[in-house]
């Protein structure tokens, strides 16, 4: 479960357009279903092609795979 302060981040920050990856703790039919009912973000199984994640501490050490952005 979600605490009520990053649901409010997710709603604020995911929609249609932005791939969501999800650490394995946070990868639960329950969690998915409320994203996809409330936010309509995909959720994607590689992290190459996130624009957004939801870390929990033992994914902190190792941020490497995911997309760094632009300068822009």
């Amino acid at each position: 479960d979600l605490a009520p302060a990053t649901y409010g981040l997710c709603l604020a920050f995911l929609d249609s357009d932005t791939p969501l990856w999800l650490a394995p703790r946070f990868d639960t039919p329950l969690i998915r279903a409320n994203l996809a009912f409330h936010c309509g973000c995909p959720i994607v199984a590689e992290r190459e092609i996130a624009l957004f994640a939801l870390l929990d501490e033992s994914e902190l050490s190792d941020l490497s795979d995911f997309d760094n952005g632009s300068e822009r």
